[in-house]
């Protein structure tokens, strides 16, 4: 049996992050986010780096840019997979950490939203690649859970792993309005993570093709 670390969030340094944050979150713009900077220590973000799959690695979906032709190339197409046998084992761990009762309580304290509930299936999230030359129309997330329950997607959360990733390189993760304008943009850089409100109006993506190194993706780690 292989042995991993452990890692558990803090409660008390939790806290202090919702309460920081909380304004910010209920008063963006064009509709509710946040980006947390230096989100995990050092550490765990390398473990999480060096784990991440490559396209050969595991049996990907592809999942592509959205509704536009493109080539089903995997080198370049977004890949996804939502089943967490093929996460790495540390990876396993962590992403049961932002579904523990621990994350979500942080989640509620920051956004004002009570009783949230994690998808521990991690349906249309989990793990995230996109190749040079791909990327992910704007559209707004399926709020309606495929499971058969009468429960709606409510927050996204997103984190990124991509170290030293230039602005050049382009992936920056698009916020629209409802008018369907550009109002934020984040690089996708490594240890930057970002949640938001997936409302019927939050249109998102990165609607430009990547132009970083023919060795280098867009790897994203989502619940």
């Amino acid at each position: 049996m292989k042995t991993i670390p452990a890692f558990y969030f803090d409660p008390a340094d939790l806290a202090r992050r919702a309460a920081a944050q909380r304004e910010s979150f209920l008063t963006a713009k064009p509709f509710q986010h946040v980006v947390l900077q230096d989100f995990l220590p050092r550490d765990i973000l390398d473990l999480l780096v060096r784990e991440f799959p490559g396209p050969d690695d595991i049996d990907w979906e592809m999942h592509g840019p959205g509704r536009t032709e493109w080539s089903r190339d995997k080198r370049i197409a977004k890949l996804a997979t939502s089943d967490e046998t093929k996460f790495g084992a540390f990876t396993r761990h962590f992403m049961a950490q932002l579904n523990s009762a621990t994350f979500v309580r942080f989640l509620e304290e920051l956004t004002g939203i009570p009783e949230i509930l994690p998808d521990v299936t991690y349906s249309h999230c989990g793990l995230h690649s996109t190749g040079p030359g791909g990327r992910l129309m704007m559209h707004t997330d399926v709020n309606r859970h495929p499971h058969g329950t009468k429960m709606h997607q409510i927050l996204n959360f997103i984190v990124y792993l991509n170290e030293d990733w230039k602005e050049e390189y382009g992936g920056h993760l698009e916020l629209w309005d409802e008018n369907r304008r550009p109002v934020q943009r984040y690089l996708p850089s490594a240890n930057r993570a970002v949640l938001f409100n997936t409302g019927t109006k939050s249109l998102h993506g990165h609607p430009h093709p990547l132009t970083c190194p023919p060795d280098r993706r867009r790897n994203s780690l989502a619940v």
